[in-house]
């Protein structure tokens, strides 16, 4: 405690005397709020590189203080605005994220055409707040008596909106400015966003198929493979689709369509396809080629006992293709 205060007195001693100086220095200067001092350098940009240096030297607390010093005092200035950025990386380093993706949000917003926008850093780091801040980031997680306890479920269980909010944006300044150093950074953390969310619709599915609710597993798989086709549980998702699919078009033949929800061959058609697309890929593996191999020959078996009026329907629905 004394030590901040310490701090802080000494902090306001050097801006006294500084600005003591400035205004000595500037008497008769058309501008007041920018004087100019020494080597023709103005007391925003003097107080912005004792800020820089504070922030260089992991001095958070005082870099802040003096970054809003320069916003108070001449926010509407080049340095003023540069302010800004800075105070969202004090932020981000004091892993305050949401404060940080403010400020870097406002920096955006004044200075678009900046450089730290057109090289991706603002962008970046916004998208890495955002991704910092979801569930399952921090490192508590990791342990096996904390992470998968009732109190603290495993983040395929929570709501990912800052984590998928974290994927949209890497993967635009992955995609916008794929040579820069912010580019291929974004690069590396859309990956991680993609294993995060894909898993997440992976283990909603296998949730409901293990409980025996096909049509839950059939929208969860639906959205993975919209939202993230370039993901690596893709085979998997269409294996277990073809799955859910087909389990469906049974229960349907058995039941009856509800009202609104697919056909027996809607069911049987989209089933196929999935089992066509696993066959017919490079990616899949051999285990799971195994695997549609045998849901093909289940398939077509299904449609060999088919009544006659029934089979005309699904060959005309080419079935027989797969």
């Amino acid at each position: 405690m004394g030590k901040t205060i310490m701090k802080k007195s000494s902090l306001l001693i050097v801006l006294t005397v500084f600005l003591a100086h400035v205004t000595a220095c500037s008497s008769g200067s058309e501008d007041s709020t920018l004087p100019e001092i020494r080597g023709g350098s103005s007391f925003t940009e003097v107080l912005y590189e004792m800020g820089m240096r504070k922030l260089r030297n992991d001095d958070l607390e005082d870099a802040e203080a003096l970054f809003k010093k320069l916003r108070t005092r001449a926010g509407n200035t080049k340095y003023g605005r540069l302010a800004l950025l800075r105070l969202g990386d004090v932020a981000r380093l004091q892993e305050q994220w949401g404060a940080a993706i403010t400020y870097y949000r406002q920096f955006r917003a004044l200075e678009p055409t900046s450089t730290q926008v057109d090289n991706g850093y603002v962008d970046f780091y916004i998208g890495y707040c955002y991704w910092r801040q979801a569930p399952g980031k921090c490192c508590c997680m990791n342990l096996p008596w904390i992470g998968e306890t009732c109190l603290f479920p495993p983040p395929e269980e929570r709501g990912l909106d800052d984590a998928h909010r974290a994927y949209v944006i890497f993967g635009s300044v992955m995609r916008s400015k794929p040579y820069t150093e912010y580019g291929q950074k974004a690069r590396r953390y859309y990956r991680k966003a993609l294993r995060l969310l894909a898993g997440h619709e992976m283990y909603a599915a296998r949730f409901y198929w293990k409980r025996d609710h096909p049509m839950g597993t059939v929208l969860r798989l639906q959205k993975l493979l919209v939202k993230y086709p370039d993901s690596d549980l893709v085979p998997e998702a269409r294996l277990l689709m073809a799955k859910a699919c087909f389990t469906l078009a049974r229960h349907v033949h058995r039941h009856g369509r509800r009202p609104g929800l697919w056909t027996e061959q809607d069911y049987l058609r989209e089933a196929s396809r999935n089992i066509r697309i696993l066959l017919s890929s490079d990616k899949t593996t051999s285990n799971i080629r195994r695997s549609a191999q045998a849901l093909k020959k289940a398939v077509l078996g299904y449609l060999a006992k088919a009544s006659s009026e029934d089979k005309k329907s699904m060959i005309s629905g080419s079935y027989t293709t797969i």
